[in-house]
C-alpha cells in the first residue's frame, strides 16, 4: 500500500491518553464532487492497560478545529488493539469540511503502550489469495 506524508493522520503515534493525531489533513475547498476517501488504520505496538479505544473522524472549515464536528466513531476493546489489527473505520464522508483529523479517546486506565498509523488511501490494502 503506496501512503504519502500529506494524507497522513499518524505515523506510529503513542496513544496512552485522549489525543488528536499528530496531523491535520487539509481536503481543500469543499466541493459536492468528492466522493467518500478510503481510511487505513494499523495498530503499530500492541495497546497496554487500557479498557478500550475509541476513534472519531472530525472536521472544521478552519485548521484550528474551533468548531469541529465529530462525524463517525468508532471503539475497539484491548483485545483488538494487538499488534498489526488493522481497525475499519470505513471511508472519510464525502460532506467533509476543508480539514480532517482523527480523535483518539482512550476508555479506563491510560494506556502503558500502544502505536497507531493512520492515512488516507487510494483503495483498501486485499491480501486476497486468488490474485
Amino acid at each position: 500500500m503506496m501512503t504519502d506524508a500529506e494524507n497522513t493522520f499518524s505515523d506510529e503515534q503513542a496513544i496512552t491518553v485522549d489525543a488528536v493525531s499528530e496531523n491535520v489533513i487539509d481536503l481543500g475547498p469543499p466541493d459536492a464532487g468528492k466522493s467518500a476517501i478510503p481510511l487505513s488504520i494499523t495498530v503499530d505496538e500492541a495497546f497496554a492497560a487500557l479498557t478500550s479505544l475509541e476513534i472519531s473522524i472530525q472536521t472544521d472549515d478552519n485548521a484550528a478545529f474551533s468548531s469541529a464536528a465529530t462525524l463517525t466513531k468508532r471503539s475497539w476493546l484491548l483485545a483488538d488493539l494487538t499488534l498489526g489489527a488493522k481497525l475499519d473505520m470505513g471511508t472519510l464522508p464525502a460532506d467533509m469540511e476543508r480539514y480532517a483529523r482523527l480523535y483518539y479517546d482512550v476508555t479506563g486506565s491510560d494506556a502503558t503502550a500502544g502505536k497507531i498509523s493512520a492515512f488516507l488511501v487510494k483503495d483498501k490494502e486485499s491480501n486476497n489469495p486468488s490474485y
